[in-house]
């Protein structure tokens, strides 16, 4: 249940449940009066989640969450959260009951549930339409779903070169066209590829990119690492990221990423609790 706790004063929050791996990103910005005055419920969060996730979003700027790939975090300092550790190899029947997938992340907001990443996405950005971290033009937010939609080859080659040590030569060189697809984008998108600022296709693209160099530094020979002398604005943009304060406010140590990493490459069972008793 949500826990009782004092509103904004100029606002009450809507309730919301957040459901997805306890290791991804999330952040939740400051907020002022005017983005949820409509709202007439107070907020609360519960976070149901393991320590790394791959599969993270987006709450956006200000009353939104921005989760992606590493850290379990923040709505507004007055409002109330609940986190609830899941080991996704032993899924609980309350949770199934949510998303029958058994996947991360599940939006609850009262009685309606919304689960899928991009769908999540997209959904938020809609319920909270200021500051929005989508395009503005319907031709825009195509474009992005496309470069998302290509990203696929990225992530699909990058986990086949991780699990084979660089073996699978075949997908090392689709991993590498995929990393210059990339480079091509930001080249006519400018900073960011959502522009001059970062919007929600760069959010949905940093957590599978921010962990190339961890795995390569766990196994060398998988060749995933993003080389600045190959990939600079790539490179850049990931210098960049960095520089996001969500980003900053959510990673975790390096040594907890590759005490986790080292459990899924080595033999699929990571430590899902990794962290947990710092």
């Amino acid at each position: 249940m949500c826990a009782s706790t004092s509103p904004h004063p100029s606002f009450h929050l809507l309730c919301v449940r957040l459901v997805f791996y306890y290791f991804s990103v999330s952040v939740l910005c400051n907020t002022t009066s005017p983005y949820l005055s409509c709202f007439q419920q107070l907020l609360s969060v519960r976070l149901v989640s393991y320590y790394f996730s791959v599969s993270c979003f987006i709450l956006l700027l200000r009353i939104r969450l921005v989760s992606y790939y590493f850290s379990v975090s923040v709505l507004f300092p007055t409002s109330p959260y609940e986190t609830i550790n899941v080991h996704l190899k032993s899924k609980p029947q309350w949770f199934l009951d949510r998303n029958p997938l058994g996947l991360v992340p599940v939006l609850e907001i009262g009685d309606k549930i919304v689960y899928e990443s991009a769908i999540v996405n997209d959904y938020l950005d809609d319920i909270f339409p200021q500051e929005r971290l989508t395009p503005d033009t319907p031709y825009q937010r195509a474009r992005d779903k496309i470069l998302l939609e290509r990203f696929g080859k990225f992530t699909t080659n990058y986990y086949k070169a991780m699990r084979s040590k660089g073996e699978d030569k075949e997908a090392l060189v689709d991993y590498n066209k995929a990393l210059s697809l990339l480079e091509t984008e930001l080249t006519g998108r400018g900073d960011f590829f959502g522009g001059d600022s970062v919007k929600m296709i760069d959010f949905n693209m940093w957590p599978h990119i921010y962990r190339t160099d961890i795995v390569e530094s766990i196994i060398p020979t998988s060749n995933v690492g993003i080389k600045a002398n190959k990939y600079p604005k790539l490179s850049a943009w990931i210098a960049r990221m960095k520089t996001v304060p969500a980003v900053q406010e959510t990673l975790y140590p390096v040594e907890w990423q590759i005490g986790f990493m080292k459990g899924y490459t080595e033999n699929g069972s990571p430590d899902y609790d990794i962290g947990l008793d710092s």
